[in-house]
């Protein structure tokens, strides 16, 4: 099996865009959080620790989800 580097280099792109987008996104709603909510430091840290971890279980599921409709 030969390795296709113009669709390696495609999906590391990729990859490289969502995860820029994902921290651009944490360190934002946790500003948002702080100066617009004036929530406190744990508050926000809990906000985005919570968001974090539902990402992780709700992504994988709705992918799923996704899968079994196409």
């Amino acid at each position: 099996m030969k390795l296709n580097l113009k669709r390696t280099l495609l999906v590391g792109i990729a990859f490289m865009t969502i995860s820029a987008f994902w921290q651009l996104y944490d360190y934002e709603i946790q500003l948002i959080l702080k100066n617009e909510f004036f929530f406190s430091d744990t508050l926000t840290g809990f906000v985005m620790s919570i968001d974090n971890i539902l990402a992780v279980l709700l992504l994988p599921l709705f992918g799923s989800i996704s899968d079994k409709t196409m």
